[in-house]
Parts: C-alpha cells; sequence; structure tokens
C-alpha cells in the first residue's frame, strides 16, 4: 500500500476538483437513510481530512485513520475539532477501542492495497469494528478506469508555482504504478520532489467476495462521480455495504 510522504503537502492543490462537500452529503444520505444520524463515524484512510471535517460538522463523532503520519499532519494542524481523533495506522492494520456505527472509506483507498489477501485483511477489520447493522461505504477505481483511463499515459497538471507529471505503468493483475514528479517554484527555480504510488483495480465479483468473507452483506454499488448506475465506462465505483 502507498505510502504519502512528500507528496502529502501538495495533496489538497492537486485534488482541488474533487467535491468533497457533496461526497459528505451523498454519504450522510445514505446513513441517515440506515437512520445513522449520529454516533462514532470511521473515515478510514482519511488522508488530509477532508471527509472528517466534513462528517465531524455534521455532528458525527469522526474516529480519522490514516497510515500517512505527514497525510495525518496536515489534517490535523488544519483540520481539528474536538470530536475528530486522527490515529496513524494502516488498513489491515486497523485496531480500535470499541466499535463504530459507520465506516467511510473513499477515494480509491483499498486500491492502494495490491495484495487481495492484506485487502481481505483489511475489510474484514473494518467489519469487525462495524456495529450490527452499522454501513460500510466504499469506493474503488474500476477495472475500466485502469485498462483504460490511466494504462500507460502520462498526464500533466500546472498550478501557480507548481507542475505535476504523472506517469503511469501497468503491470499484472491490473495493477498500474504511478511516478508523481512534482516541481515546485522557489526562488532561485524549481525543487523536485517524486512519490512513486502503486494501484490495483478489482473486479465487481472479486469485491462482492471480499465483502461476504469479512462478514458484511452487499446492498448496492453504483458510479462514485455521478451518483448514478454503474455503466461500462464507469471510472469510480461506489459500494454500499452492511453488518450481518
Amino acid at each position: 500500500m502507498s505510502i504519502y510522504g512528500s507528496f502529502a503537502r501538495f495533496y489538497d492543490l492537486l485534488s482541488h476538483d474533487v467535491d468533497y462537500a457533496a461526497k459528505a452529503e451523498h454519504i450522510a444520505s445514505i446513513l441517515d437513510s440506515a437512520g445513522i444520524k449520529e454516533g462514532i463515524l470511521l473515515d478510514l484512510a482519511c488522508g488530509t481530512g477532508m471527509l472528517s471535517v466534513r462528517f465531524a460538522d455534521m455532528g458525527y463523532d469522526v474516529i480519522a485513520v490514516d497510515g500517512s503520519a505527514e497525510m495525518l499532519s496536515i489534517a490535523a494542524d488544519e483540520r481539528n475539532r474536538p470530536n475528530i481523533i486522527y490515529i496513524c495506522q494502516r488498513m489491515e492494520e486497523l485496531e480500535l477501542y470499541g466499535s463504530v456505527r459507520a465506516i467511510v472509506c473513499m477515494q480509491d483507498s483499498l486500491n492502494h492495497i495490491t495484495d487481495s489477501a492484506a485487502l481481505q485483511t483489511a475489510m474484514s477489520r473494518a467489519a469487525e469494528y462495524l456495529e450490527p447493522d452499522g454501513i460500510f461505504v466504499f469506493d474503488v477505481n474500476s477495472v475500466y478506469k485502469h485498462r483504460s483511463v490511466l494504462a500507460d499515459n502520462t498526464f500533466v497538471q500546472e498550478h501557480d508555482g507548481l507542475y505535476l507529471v504523472w506517469r503511469n505503468q501497468p503491470l499484472e493483475d491490473d495493477i498500474t504504478e504511478m511516478t508523481l514528479d512534482i516541481f515546485e517554484q522557489t526562488v532561485i527555480g524549481y525543487e523536485r520532489y517524486t512519490e512513486h504510488i502503486t494501484e490495483r483495480a478489482y473486479g465487481h465479483d472479486e469485491i462482492i467476495d471480499f465483502i461476504k468473507t469479512a462478514g458484511l452483506v452487499y446492498i448496492d454499488s453504483y458510479d462514485g462521480d455521478s451518483f448514478g448506475p454503474v455503466a461500462p465506462d464507469s471510472q469510480r465505483i461506489l459500494y454500499i455495504t452492511k453488518r450481518k
């Protein structure tokens, strides 16, 4: 699983197009329909806390977990709330002191676990801490996205004083290695940072098997960007599951 290091302080800027407010509202509506309007919510692989803080402002008591100390440092500094606890843990090593009413794991975080046994462990540990009838919502980058969008392509982003070159290399088993070169403008030129990230795409049937083995019940899935039905070219798929 990737652990963001130097890339952490650029993450929010380079993901500026993500509508976190809409995602939080949509997830809250899912939880609301299940009767979960308050209580403890686990934001698994929370990153810089962009969703954590929104759930906290909605009234949930948030446990925000991430494997990157750098990401959590930014979250704690910039998105601190009395009802958020930030914990540094890998997903497959999750250990809490009690159960939670809901778990949210977004922004293709589960794709970062490229070993299927480790992914099963992560999902099973999450389910272990979920209350009966608790809801686990997560999204994944689709096989289509890995094969047809990421593929072996190179992407370039330019922001004020920042330049990103993102190069992909497809491997076996729908694994994609990504190399991110970030050039930050300084008073004497540009400083370069390089981050290596690996993701694996899992098919729908594989995801269903992970869900069942973890002791969860599959409820629904749909396009994680449009919130509409899953289409052959859906790049992100959102799953809703429940603890038995």
